[in-house]
Order: C-alpha cells, then structure tokens, then sequence
C-alpha cells in the first residue's frame, strides 16, 4: 500500500512538471533546472519558499517597468507578496539597497497588501509613476533613512516552482 502511495505522488508530481513545462516555456531550459540526472525545483540561483522559486536581483537598479520585463523574459514575474510568511522570507533575502529598495509587482489598486501588509511592516513604500503607484521594500538597515525618490530598484522575481516539494 505505501509504495502505491509513493508510486501516485510520484506520478501526479511528474505531470504537474510537465503541465508546467508546457504551459510556460515554449523551449525549456533543461540546463537551468537539471544536472546529472536530476532536476530541482527552482533554477540556478533561483531560492525555494512555499512552492515557489524567487530571484533577487541584488546586482542591478532599473525602473519598474524594466525590472517587470527582466522577470518576464526569464517566464517569472516580479513578487507580489501573499502572506506574511512570504512577507518575512522575502525580508531575510532583501539587502541594503542603498535607500533605493526592491520593486514589487502590486500597484495602488491591490487593496490586500494594502491592509493586511502594510500593518506589520513599514519597509513597503508607493512611487509614484505614470499616474500609478508602485510598491518598493526596503531592507530593515535603510529605515532610518530617507527613502530615495528615484524611479530606479532592485527587484524580485517570482514562478512557480518546477517542481513540488514534499
């Protein structure tokens, strides 16, 4: 009985790889996910948290748009934070930006990270851009200073992991 467990777990993990396989990549990036015959959940630098894989782009300052479209190209997208475990993960990760902060993939009009986030953290500012604003969070070392006004941040990317976690 528990191998025919094991067996089913096995089979529905594969076809959910696979569904993911064919619903986002038109050319999968075998060599990004797979060596030696084995296959991780996240790409290369990419960091597992809750099924999901997160990229932060430590190096680089772009605006918010250009930051969007570096996930995008990658078949990710920026973070949108969902819960508070995500929140604090995502906390850990983040570095000292200089005051510039991380862009995040809300907009003024995602009331629930609003509410529900913005009461437990005050590293999450709005900047304004294009007649929207757009979410930028900021490592716990730059809060003592004055968050700079540039259009410019690092950013996270986030996807949904390859493959599940047990």
């Amino acid at each position: 009985m528990k191998e025919q467990e094991v067996s089913l777990r096995q089979t529905e993990n594969l076809s959910q790889m696979l569904e993911l396989i064919f619903t986002t990549f038109c050319t999968f990036p075998l060599e990004e996910y797979c060596s030696d015959k084995t296959c991780r959940p996240c790409r290369n630098d990419w960091i597992l948290f809750q099924g999901k894989c997160y990229l932060f782009a430590h190096s680089y300052f772009r605006e918010w748009e250009n930051s969007r479209s570096n996930c995008q190209k990658k078949q990710s997208d920026l973070v949108v934070i969902d819960n508070l475990q995500e929140l604090e993960f995502i906390q850990d990760h983040i570095r000292y930006a200089y005051g510039q902060g991380y862009w995040l993939g809300i907009h003024d009009s995602d009331s629930w990270f609003r509410s529900e986030i913005r009461t437990y953290v005050s590293n999450v500012t709005w900047y304004p851009r294009h007649s929207a604003y757009y979410g930028r969070i900021f490592h716990q070392s730059d809060s003592n200073q004055t968050y700079e006004t540039t259009p410019y941040a690092k950013w996270i990317c986030e996807e949904k992991a390859l493959i599940k976690s047990n």
